[in-house]
């Protein structure tokens, strides 16, 4: 965390190209990152939903969209390490739902269902009980 710096708080949704846009202007506009994108990309880990809003503006831009800012096409979204262990766990958990329902009964001692798709700390309780098991 020695070289990592609050930029600023900016209040959006994020759920629209529009919004990203004003929060990577912002970014946009530090002298450090102005010169830093001269030479360099950006890579930005993100979910599948929110790369969509930054590929967006980048198909724009690639297709004459003069109002989007050139550094766009120097921010690079990928999927992150993150993601990809939740979205994983997610799909374990769908694809062997039956399973994990009667698991989650038995433990619980509940007649209630496990949810189709339960909240990600359950996902992470009934794997790690599965795996101490």
């Amino acid at each position: 965390m020695e070289y990592v710096k609050l930029v600023d708080l900016i209040p959006l949704d994020l759920k629209s190209t529009k919004q990203y846009l004003e929060a990577l202007q912002v970014l946009f506009n530090i002298t450090l990152i102005k010169n830093y994108l001269q030479q360099n990309v950006i890579p930005v880990p993100a979910d599948f939903l929110e790369q969509v809003y930054i590929r967006s503006a980048i198909i724009q831009k690639l297709k004459g969209n003069n109002n989007i800012p050139n550094k766009i096409l120097k921010i690079i979204p990928m999927l992150g390490s993150l993601h990809v262990s939740l979205n994983s766990r997610e799909i374990l958990i769908m694809k062997y739902w039956p399973f994990f329902d009667k698991l989650w009964k038995a433990i619980m001692r509940q007649r209630k269902k496990l949810a189709a798709k339960p909240k990600s700390w359950r996902i992470n309780l009934i794997l790690h009980i599965t795996y101490s098991a």
